[in-house]
């Protein structure tokens, strides 16, 4: 069994293009390869089949990484 993957990114689909579009092609990858993969993000965002994604970075200042946890 796989362990699951996290991903820290400031931006996530819906958002178009760049950063957000990077990471949902490696979300998708890795969770095509069988990893439960957790998307931790600033805000709500796309999920698919074994693609999690978590809204709770706030800003990503240190504060709000921990709140995280």
């Amino acid at each position: 069994m796989t362990p699951p993957l996290h991903i820290i990114t400031c931006e996530y689909p819906p958002i178009i293009g760049g950063v957000s579009e990077h990471s949902r092609i490696i979300a998708q990858a890795a969770a095509s390869e069988g990893y439960d993969v957790h998307v931790w993000t600033v805000a709500a965002g796309d999920e698919s089949r074994n693609v999690h994604v978590r809204a709770g970075l706030g800003d990503l200042s240190a504060a709000s990484l921990r709140n995280a946890d």
